[in-house]
């Protein structure tokens, strides 16, 4: 082998292992790309889910504060406002999925706020409707006693002839216009206890308000929400004392309407 003919075989050689480490060098970096390519778009997908989910649940909690003010609407079937709440909590619910420890704890503070106050308004929703239930029934007996009268007063005057039967018409007619005043009297203490009451529902529901300091509190989790452990032996422990809680403040409102129906019993 002549000099030439080695140094063309170095030089070939050399510019081989050129090629081979520059595509060496290469499939690295397109390896450290990619790497880094898929790294972001997995953070993409997970800040997207996790916007989504924050974005549902704001609106959840938006409806929900609009469901608390139609409970006192008594215009408004309940089992619609039912609805919303259920559509709200569900959307809620999805908060468990993405969020850290300190926004759970924060909507799970709202929760509790949202369940006293909307108790507190469901108790004077339902005393409202009872007391114009109990109204259009007292309506309907001053009604039937007035049908009673006037047709006692006809019978009075048919009876003109007959001593006996008119006197009895008579006594009938003083015991009928005795119960029509006993019922008068009974409908404008009914009257006043309805005034009483929507004005108290009036302020349960402004009280619904005082929410928007618990909302602004899970807005600002939000805002702060980064990747964060939880604990979930002491979330557990928290979701146990709100339903502790909560099941406290159903108790509650069902004993005080039993004594609203003695009371309204008693006018």
């Amino acid at each position: 082998m002549n000099s030439d003919t080695a140094a063309l075989l170095i030089n070939s050689a050399t510019a081989l292992g050129g090629i081979s480490l520059g595509g060496l060098i290469s499939l690295v970096i397109l390896r450290v790309q990619l790497k880094n390519q898929a790294r972001e778009q997995e953070r993409e997908r997970l800040w997207n889910l996790r916007r989504d989910v924050f974005l549902e649940s704001a609106q959840a909690i938006a409806a929900a504060q609009m469901a608390l003010g139609s409970i006192a609407r008594q215009d408004l079937e309940l089992g619609r406002v039912q609805e919303q709440l259920s559509a709200s909590a569900a959307a809620l619910s999805k908060f468990q999925l993405v969020a850290s420890e300190q926004t759970l704890l924060a909507i799970g503070k709202y929760r509790d706020f949202f369940v006293s106050r909307s108790m507190d308004v469901l108790k004077m929703r339902f005393r409202a409707d009872l007391v114009r239930d109990t109204i259009s029934s007292q309506k309907d007996l001053m009604s039937k006693l007035e049908q009673r009268s006037g047709y006692l007063r006809t019978l009075r005057e048919q009876l003109a002839g007959s001593e006996e039967l008119r006197e009895m018409a008579v006594v009938d007619l003083r015991l009928v216009q005795q119960e029509l005043e006993s019922a008068v009297d009974r409908m404008e203490r009914l009257c006043e206890k309805q005034k009483q009451v929507a004005q108290e529902l009036g302020q349960a529901v402004y009280q619904r308000l005082e929410a928007q300091e618990e909302v602004g509190e899970v807005v600002i989790q939000i805002r702060r929400e980064i990747e964060l452990p939880l604990e979930p032996e002491r979330y557990k422990k928290y979701l146990k004392d709100c339903r502790e809680r909560h099941s406290s403040h159903v108790t509650e409102m069902y004993g005080g309407f039993d004594d609203f129906l003695a009371e309204l019993e008693t006018l």
